[in-house]
């Protein structure tokens, strides 16, 4: 019940499951709420090899469990055309993540 939470965090993208999980942590009584994906239309989150780091540390880490995900490596710019893309790789850093946001929050 929302009467009985210290703290109510709208959102549970990459950024709201952090604050959700760190207050959790802290001892605080957590409602983590979100309007979820509804119907058919893509709603995706990417993280960043520093974001996917630190959900890793707190205890989200889909490249170890058995989560559907798409691991990255960096960007790709399609300029249009017949062009080659511009490939932007991350630094030595790690992976990215993609993963359906529904995946995230639950």
């Amino acid at each position: 019940m929302l009467t009985s939470t210290h703290a109510v965090v709208v959102g549970a993208g990459p950024v709201g499951c952090a604050a959700a999980l760190a207050l959790a942590r802290a001892g605080k009584r957590v409602a983590l709420l979100d309007a979820g994906a509804t119907g058919n239309r893509f709603a995706g989150e990417w993280l960043h090899p520093t974001g996917a780091k630190l959900l890793a540390e707190l205890g989200f880490d889909p490249l170890r469990a058995n989560v559907p995900h798409a691991p990255g490596t960096g960007f790709a710019i399609f300029t249009g055309g017949t062009a080659e893309p511009l490939l932007l790789p991350y630094p030595d850093s790690g992976p990215a993540i993609g993963c359906e946001h529904h995946v995230l929050v639950s």
